[in-house]
C-alpha cells in the first residue's frame, strides 16, 4: 500500500517528527510505504525559532508544491495530513484541492480548532473559525492523540475516529540508574515557543533556589531568563534529547488551564518517564491520564503544591527512584511506539482498503 503523507515540518517539529516520522520504518514492515512532503523545512523551522519572521516567498512556493503534489496524487491508496493540508486556508479553498478518490486521514494532536476559532482577530474567527469542523467531516478518518481530541471530532460528524497516543520508541531511552544527587536538576523539553508555560511556576522555582542547590535544566527553550532560577539551556538534537532528559532528576510540565493546552498530549511528561524520571504537572488534559499522582509523579496547582511537590521529591532518594521506576514501567505497556504502531498499521490499512 501506498500513502502520501503530509507533515506541517520535516523531523524537527515535534508534531511531524513523533507523530509520523518515527513510524514510517515500522509502517514498511506491515506492507505500508509512500512519499513524505512536509509543507516547510527544517531550516524554516530554525529561523522561526530563532525569531525570524516568515518570508512570504518560500511560503507560497511550499504552498505551490504541495498543492502540485496533491493533484497529482491519484497514484496512492490514501493521504495522511497533520492537521490540514494547507494552514490558514478557507475550508472550501483547502477541499477544493483534496484529491479525487482517495482517502484523507486527518492527524491531530493539537486542538486546531481552538487556534481558528479563539484567535484574536475577528476576520480570522470568521473566515476560518469552522474549517476544521468541515475537514474532519469530510474525512474518510480523524486520528487523535487524547480524549479530549476524539470527542470534539466525534461531536462535528468524523466518519471513523482513532485514539492513539503521542508516543516515543522506548528503546531509544536508557533508563536512570542512579537518583543520587547533591543539585537537583529539573528538566523541561520544549521549543522557545511554548517555553513561556515555565513563567507559570517561576515563583515556587525561585523559593526551592533561595533554600536548595538546584539547576533548571532547559531542552530546546531558547534563551528563557527566569529571574533567580539558576538555567542550563541545552540546545535540541534527536540524538541526544534523550540522554539530556536522563541526565536529570525531575521532570516538569506545567500548564495553564485553557482550551487550547487541554489538547495537548503530554509528549514531554512521556519522554521524562522513558528516560526514568519522576514527574510534576499541572492537572489539566491528558496529563491527569498519564500521571497517577503519588505513583509516577505529582499533580500540582497553584504554587504552594508546585513548591510542596518539588521539596518532597528533593527529599527523597528512594521516592524518586520509585517514581521514576513506575513511570518507565508504564511507557512500556501504554505509549511505546512498538505498541501504537500496530494499531496505526490497522488502522491506514482498513480505511484504505475500505
Amino acid at each position: 500500500m501506498k500513502v502520501l503523507f503530509l507533515t506541517r515540518y520535516g523531523p524537527r517539529g515535534a508534531s511531524s517528527r513523533y507523530r509520523t516520522y518515527q513510524y514510517l520504518p515500522k509502517l514498511r514492515e506491515a506492507g505500508i510505504d509512500g512519499d513524505v512532503l512536509p509543507l516547510l523545512d527544517d531550516s524554516y523551522l530554525r529561523r522561526r525559532y530563532k525569531g525570524a519572521s516568515g518570508n512570504v516567498f518560500e511560503v507560497a512556493a511550499a504552498y505551490i508544491k504541495r498543492a502540485l503534489k496533491v493533484g497529482d496524487a491519484g497514484g496512492y491508496d490514501l493521504v495522511w495530513a497533520e492537521k490540514e493540508l494547507f494552514p490558514w486556508l478557507p475550508a472550501p479553498l483547502e477541499l477544493a484541492s483534496w484529491p479525487r478518490g482517495v482517502p484523507v486521514v486527518l492527524d491531530y494532536d493539537d486542538a486546531m480548532h481552538h487556534r481558528y476559532g479563539r484567535h484574536g482577530q475577528a476576520i480570522v474567527r470568521g473566515m476560518l473559525g469552522g474549517k476544521i469542523p468541515k475537514l474532519i467531516a469530510c474525512s474518510a478518518a480523524v486520528v487523535v492523540g487524547n480524549a479530549y481530541l476524539a470527542e470534539y471530532a466525534r461531536s462535528n460528524g468524523a466518519n471513523r475516529v482513532e485514539v492513539i497516543p503521542t508516543v516515543v520508541d522506548v528503546a531509544g531511552y536508557r533508563k536512570k540508574q542512579s537518583y543520587a544527587t547533591e543539585s537537583l536538576k529539573m528538566c523541561w523539553i520544549g521549543s522557545p515557543v511554548t517555553s513561556k508555560y515555565l513563567a507559570m511556576i517561576a515563583g515556587p522555582l525561585r523559593r526551592f533556589a533561595e533554600k536548595h542547590s538546584c539547576e533548571l535544566v532547559l531542552i530546546g527553550g531558547g534563551d528563557l531568563d527566569l529571574k533567580g532560577v539558576p538555567v542550563k539551556h541545552v540546545d535540541w538534537a534527536p540524538d541526544t534529547e534523550a540522554e539530556a532528559i536522563r541526565n536529570c532528576d525531575v521532570g516538569l510540565m506545567p500548564l495553564p488551564d485553557d482550551p487550547w493546552e487541554r489538547g495537548k498530549c503530554g509528549l514531554k511528561l512521556i519522554q521524562y518517564m522513558a528516560a526514568g524520571l519522576p514527574i510534576i504537572a499541572s492537572p489539566i488534559g491528558i496529563n491527569n491520564d498519564i500521571v497517577e499522582d503519588g505513583v509516577n509523579g505529582f499533580l500540582a496547582s497553584g504554587d504552594e503544591q508546585w513548591i510542596a511537590c518539588i521539596e518532597e521529591l528533593n527529599a527523597s532518594e528512594s521516592l524518586r527512584s520509585g517514581f521514576g521506576e513506575q513511570g518507565r514501567r508504564k511507557v512500556e505497556k501504554y505509549y511505546d511506539l512498538s505498541v501504537t504502531a500496530s494499531v496505526l498499521s490497522r488502522v491506514l490499512l482498513e480505511v484504505a482498503h475500505r
